[in-house]
């Protein structure tokens, strides 16, 4: 079973601000699921994005290069969330190297 918490695609060009992008998923059951994210891959993006992932236990920061994997289902972890919409995906432009993509996360039954 897999949630997807939303598909949207956004970029941050360098120089940029500060800006973010949250996916909140609406979660059927608590217990622990697989956080998976997906990106078109090119050597203009960057490879050094801070994503955040609030669970129920608290926040785990991942970095992803998104010069690599494009097109695909990359895994984050797995954690355990509550039913409902507490958890959250949250990407991050803050001293990247290159635009940042965020087309879509998902939230997998593990």
């Amino acid at each position: 079973m897999a949630t997807t918490a939303g598909t949207t695609s956004t970029t941050a060009t360098p120089p940029k601000g500060v800006n973010r992008l949250r996916f909140r998923p609406t979660l059927p059951a608590s217990g622990s699921w697989t956080v998976q994210m997906r990106w078109t891959a090119d050597p203009n993006r960057a490879s050094n994005v801070p994503v955040d992932i609030a669970y129920s236990g608290g926040v785990a920061t991942r970095t992803v290069d998104q010069r690599q994997s494009g097109g695909q289902w990359v895994p984050l972890g797995t954690y355990p969330f509550t039913a409902g919409t507490e958890g959250s995906v949250l990407i991050r432009t803050e001293d990247t190297d290159g635009h940042v993509i965020a087309d879509a996360v998902r939230f997998v039954r593990a």
